[in-house]
């Protein structure tokens, strides 16, 4: 029985009905009624839920159509912002899609490029070249890459790197290629200007004048010129077998590693350096070296860069030229050397002495400032007639003149100025030389040849010189010269009785009392032991030297305290007055001497002027 029917039947057969057979209709009629309406719902709910969905139906194949619209969209646009240039072709080459860069590249839209082959656009050769590599491409079935120069429709030419790749359909079926083309024009320019680099680079490298050499970071050979083989001995072979170290002197290489430490760590933007290589034949090679290092695209230290300058002949002129700076610096005498503005170029050792200035505090400034006036303008008046004339009037002439030190003192000097032309420009040495020492040691040596060594006196010498000059002037001008012999009393008892010692003393302040009583224009000098003469070179008449006599003799009678003694001496004094202004020399002393043993006969300790009738024979005699 239908399952609906039996549950329709047995609902009604749990109620109280006597007809049977009412109750089974009235079941079954029940039974078709509820099977109406449930068909009724049912045909309803497939109306509704058919109808509900065809329109997610219809939504969903819209949606997926718009999205996939859009994806395709945003596909092309992609493509299309790609600067490198973008196509597809099929098995015949034929073009089926491109972005706009190939638009541009072709001058016409993608419209007007499909269905088109590379015939319908480029010349025939480009055309043949392209075709041959799309079919080499589709018959070894995998990408491949090749490079071509191509013109765009406005004439400019590019370089392009085109890269093609097979498709295919889901079952495996080959429809075409996809090909990528890129601009290298500037990558292939920079190539050829960095090809073009290195060739100037290897041909400044080999056919330098001066010695060049790559080098890699810890210091070997990679390529050198024959330049830098020529001046070491060897061959390119040997030398780029070497290392710096090979061929630079042990006492310069510790420090020339070190700078290549310091340039490798980033501490030293180049090496500047002075030293000696080592030549294959023995011997050295002085050189001026400068190293770089060059670095790779990302910064990383690459090689060093080294070219060397033979200094050799420098170097040997340095060298004499520190050899002569050495001898300078060690002479006894000042070296100036000036231009011919006046301006001190060099100053030696032996003129910092003598001047009392360093060199840098003098080099630079006007010769001048070594010299006091009146000698500065001088020097001044010599230079402006040199500027005048071309004439130096000081050239090799020795001269004695004045300089001054740095604290102001004056010196005595002696120059000596020599000219050297150097490139048509005068430059002027002066030998200059401190005489303190010689021109005090020549007034000594004067002093001495003129003044007596103990009383400090004039001597005979000086005095005779003295009474020549005081005789002459007075028989230019008519004036009287009188002239004394002073000689001691009692001094020879005090000599032998106290000794030498005190004797010295005695003559000393006997000296000293004979200058108290005479004019700065009168002399007093001592001519024997204890013998002492007095020239008073001009009086009115002999009664005036007889008083400067008296005063002589009165202070000469005055007890000396010497040795905790008083001792006591007296003089005997002969004045002499020249009788007319031509007397002779002689004739005066002789006079004077006469009037002195005049004063000794008559008991010593007393002044006697001459007189006409003392000049008897006995007196000379006596």
């Amino acid at each position: 029985m239908h399952p609906l029917l039996s549950r329709q039947i047995k609902r009604f057969t749990n109620q109280d009905i006597s007809d049977s057979r009412a109750v089974l209709f009235e079941a079954i009629s029940a039974y078709y009624r509820e099977i109406d309406i449930e068909r009724a719902l049912l045909e309803n709910a497939l109306r509704v839920n058919s109808e509900e969905l065809t329109a997610i139906n219809d939504k969903l194949h819209a949606s997926t159509a718009q999205e996939l619209a859009n994806q395709r969209a945003l596909l092309h646009e992609i493509i299309d912002s790609i600067p490198d240039l973008i196509f597809i072709k099929n098995t015949e080459s034929v073009y089926q899609g491109c972005n706009k860069a190939f638009e541009l590249f072709f001058g016409a839209t993608e419209k007007e490029i499909i269905g088109k082959t590379d015939f319908d656009f480029v010349e025939v050769a480009l055309a043949t070249f392209f075709r041959q590599k799309d079919q080499e491409m589709l018959e070894q079935g995998c990408p491949c890459a090749n490079e071509e120069w191509v013109s765009y429709p406005n004439g400019k030419m590019v370089c392009l790197e085109t890269v093609k790749t097979p498709y295919s359909n889901p079952d495996g079926v080959l429809l075409g290629l996809i090909g990528i083309s890129r601009d290298i024009t500037e990558r292939k320019r920079s190539e050829a200007a960095l090809l073009e680099n290195e060739r100037r680079f290897r041909n400044v490298l080999e056919f330098a004048p001066i010695g060049m050499g790559l080098l890699t970071l810890d210091g070997r050979f990679t390529n050198v010129n024959q330049a830098l083989c020529d001046l070491l001995g060897y061959t390119k072979v040997e030398l780029e077998s070497l290392s710096n170290q090979e061929i630079t002197h042990p006492v310069d290489y510790p420090a020339c590693a070190a700078q290549y430490r310091q340039l490798l760590n980033g501490e030293m933007q180049g090496i500047q350096s002075e030293l000696r290589l080592l030549h294959k034949r023995g011997g050295v090679v002085w050189v001026n070296l400068s190293v770089v290092m060059q670095r790779d695209t990302v910064d990383a230290p690459g090689y060093f860069i080294g070219q060397v300058e033979d200094i050799s002949a420098q170097h040997e002129v340095h060298e004499k030229d520190h050899f002569m700076a050495s001898v300078l610096d060690n002479v006894f005498d000042g070296v100036v050397t000036i231009d011919e503005h006046n301006v001190i170029d060099s100053f030696n050792k032996a003129a910092e002495r003598i001047f009392g200035y360093v060199a840098e505090e003098i080099i630079g400034k006007d010769v001048g400032m070594l010299m006091p006036q009146p000698y500065q303008q001088q020097h001044a008046n010599y230079v402006h007639h040199y500027h005048a004339t071309g004439q130096m009037k000081i050239i090799g002439v020795e001269r004695e003149v004045v300089g001054k030190r740095k604290d102001g003192s004056i010196f005595p000097l002696e120059i000596a100025v020599s000219e050297i032309k150097d490139g048509g420009t005068s430059r002027f040495i002066g030998i200059v030389r401190d005489v303190t020492e010689r021109k005090s040691a020549e007034e000594k040596m004067r002093h001495l040849a003129h003044y007596d060594v103990l009383t400090d006196l004039p001597n005979r010498i000086l005095f005779d010189d003295r009474l020549l000059q005081a005789l002459a002037i007075a028989k230019r001008d008519g004036l009287h010269v009188a002239l004394m012999l002073v000689d001691l009393d009692k001094f020879k008892p005090v000599n032998d009785t106290f000794g030498h010692q005190i004797g010295d003393l005695l003559l000393k302040e006997v000296a000293v009392r004979l200058r108290e009583c005479l004019r700065d224009s009168d002399t007093a000098a001592r001519i024997g032991g204890d013998e002492f003469v007095v020239l008073l070179p001009s009086v009115e008449s002999i009664e005036d030297a007889t008083v400067v006599a008296e005063k002589i003799l009165r202070s000469l009678c005055q007890p000396f305290g010497l040795a905790g003694q008083q001792l006591y001496i007296s003089a005997s004094i002969g004045v002499a007055v020249n009788p007319e202004p031509d007397c002779a020399e002689k004739r005066l002393i002789r006079m004077a001497d006469i009037a002195m043993y005049q004063a000794k006969a008559r008991g010593s300790n007393r002044v006697v002027c001459f007189q006409e009738e003392m000049d008897s024979a006995q007196n000379w005699a006596i």
